[in-house]
């Protein structure tokens, strides 16, 4: 949310300066973090309102007037309904956790198939870690992609994914200028 509903946000991961999250309340609810040095009052309201407000359904969208849109698709993981908004984030866990299980699902639902899931650096990196227990190898970098594969047998198991490539962004060398970004 820092990187468009705090004051000067300009879309830049993680928000102007002065605006990082430190933990707070951490005895109470390590879920609850907030920006230090902004008032709810100088937020957009958006980021109040919270994932309810940001986050539409599929039919939601085809009301809209979204054409390309299957009213009937439901999300395997929800995050409208988590109670998500400034304040109140998601933490490290819970995105694992996420991750996690729509990669299972995936699988489950496709067995025998190439799926392919897209994320920021991040979460790719944290899904590599939930999936095989393996730390993520390479440089990585905006464009850095894993490839893993379910193993037979019980693939919920850490040990049953193998990593085939991790954190690799090589195939962007060719197309690169300017500064190169790091996760």
């Amino acid at each position: 949310m820092r990187q468009w509903a705090v004051p000067g946000a300009n879309s830049k991961w993680g928000g102007p300066p002065g605006c990082a999250i430190l933990q707070e309340h951490r005895d109470r609810d390590p879920r609850y973090l907030r920006g230090p040095a902004v008032a709810p009052d100088q937020l957009r309201p958006e980021a109040l309102a919270g994932t309810g407000a940001l986050l539409r359904t599929a039919a939601e969208l085809k009301s809209a007037g979204w054409t390309r849109v299957n009213a009937e698709y439901a999300s395997c993981v929800p995050l409208h309904d988590r109670g998500y908004h400034w304040g109140k984030f998601e933490i490290h866990e819970e995105i694992v956790e996420r991750l996690v299980h729509v990669a299972h699902r995936q699988v489950r639902q496709h067995p025998g198939e190439t799926i392919v899931l897209v994320s920021h650096g991040g979460p790719t990196q944290y899904a590599l870690r939930g999936l095989s227990g393996q730390k993520p190898q390479g440089a990585g970098g905006m464009t850095a992609m894993s490839v893993l594969r379910a193993l037979p047998g019980d693939f919920e198991d850490q040990k049953s994914w193998e990593v085939l490539v991790s954190n690799d962004a090589s195939h962007a060398q060719a197309f690169a200028h300017g500064v190169e970004t790091k996760i």
